[in-house]
């Protein structure tokens, strides 16, 4: 199970709807792979339709897929079913399957809220003609593991053969399923021989291997993945919570731009593109660049589990105004602190100092957005604005030789 792996959640909730084909007495199938990590349940909130008048069937079952006859729960509606919910109980850690067949022309839409327990397809991709996903996508079981070392995915497709027509083209292919690797890129598949016109391959990265790709349409073509598994999980990708900030540090007459990671990632990789000079910095949580790195150099960082985050140097706040208390001969890089440490904010002009926030304050600086200096305050914990214009200003607060920073707002 590699739910855990490479950037990956489960599914929260799945949304989908059982449909049937046009014959009266032909029944419908959708099967739903369940791996529970303990004990449990999940809930299904269903709407059922039915065309042929007095007749209609739905079934839904779920099984213990390692036990012989190990039915966990058989559940029917009938013709005469409204809209309804329904439970079903896991009694252990292990693999489930849910199965819903539909007879007489018989629809369900299902809301699946899966409760921690990771729902997945084991089985070749194809078009799921009883289950549509159209409504909503994010539903979608389109996401696949990618072991670590390889260096392509090879797949290939069983019916991409018409007359006229002919074979189906690598073009085609990747409009029908639409390949995303882990940072959402599409992939573009490449026929692998020109003596085999079914069989494809997508080039791997060399860094994002571990991880999931996705499918993210649903092809009219049978795929079968052939050097990976064709395991297909409902989820998403976690959140990027991939962050860093942009100070300054002075050593001798040079002020020097300081890259910082936020949090605790244990892998970071950086790259530092400047007009074409690209810097690179691996396994480090704060990085030095050299003074002569321009506001305009291309920052990315990319984290444990190829989550990334990519900004202009000079896109940071207050980027300006910091490097100009640099250049001043401040020894410490002025902070924005967290903690609200002036008040009343806003104010029609008189502000305090909270005292117990930071401490004894020895001077206060007013700025504009440029950075341009107003007013100087010394030894106070009270200071007046009332003259300047209403506006939001930047305040630095000093305190033994190191500087804070923050907004005020005037009314």
């Amino acid at each position: 199970i590699k739910v855990a792996a490479g950037n990956f959640i489960s599914a929260a909730s799945i949304n989908v709807d059982i449909g049937y084909t046009n014959a009266a007495n032909y029944s419908n199938r959708a099967e739903f792979n369940i791996y529970a990590k303990d004990k449990g349940n999940f809930n299904i909130k269903y709407s059922p339709k039915f065309t042929i008048p007095g007749k209609g069937h739905i079934n839904f079952t779920v099984e213990n897929e390692k036990k012989t006859l190990g039915i966990v729960k058989d559940f029917n509606l009938t013709a005469t079913a409204g809209d309804g919910n329904v439970e079903f109980e896991l009694p252990e850690a292990g693999f489930y399957k849910l199965s819903v067949v539909s007879k007489f022309q018989s629809a369900v839409k299902l809301q699946i809220t899966t409760n921690g327990n990771a729902f997945y397809k084991n089985t070749a991709f194809t078009h799921r003609y009883a289950e549509k996903y159209n409504a909503d996508m994010s539903s979608f079981p389109g996401y696949f593991y990618v072991p670590q070392g390889l260096q392509r995915i090879y797949f290939s497709i069983s019916n991409g053969y018409s007359n006229p027509g002919g074979f189906i083209s690598a073009e085609k292919v990747s409009s029908e399923f639409n390949f995303k690797d882990n940072f959402g890129k599409t992939v573009y598949p490449v026929l692998a021989s020109s003596q085999d016109s079914t069989l494809f391959f997508l080039e791997i990265p060399a860094d994002q291997g571990a991880t999931f790709w996705q499918i993210s349409t649903m092809g009219q073509y049978l795929l079968c993945f052939a050097n990976i598994s064709n395991t297909l999980w409902y989820g998403k990708r976690k959140d990027c919570n991939t962050a860093f900030t942009v100070s300054f540090i002075k050593t001798g007459d040079e002020c020097f731009t300081k890259l910082t990671a936020a949090g605790n990632t244990a892998v970071l990789r950086w790259q530092v593109d400047d007009a074409g000079a690209v810097l690179h910095y691996g396994n480090i949580k704060e990085i030095v660049l050299p003074a002569t790195v321009s506001p305009n150099a291309i920052v990315t960082l990319f984290d444990t589990y190829l989550c990334s985050v990519t900004k202009k140097i000079s896109d940071a706040p207050n980027y300006f105004q910091l490097k100009e208390f640099c250049a001043t001969g401040a020894a410490v890089l002025p902070v924005v602190i967290a903690d609200a440490v002036i008040y009343p904010n806003p104010s029609t002009g008189i502000f305090n100092i909270k005292t117990n926030a930071i401490g004894a304050v020895s001077e206060i600086t007013i700025m504009d957005a440029t950075g341009r200096i107003l007013c100087v305050f010394k030894n106070t914990l009270q200071f007046n604005i009332s003259k300047l214009a209403p506006a939001v200003y930047w305040y630095k607060l000093k305190k033994d030789g190191s500087y804070f920073t923050g907004k005020i707002f005037k009314k």
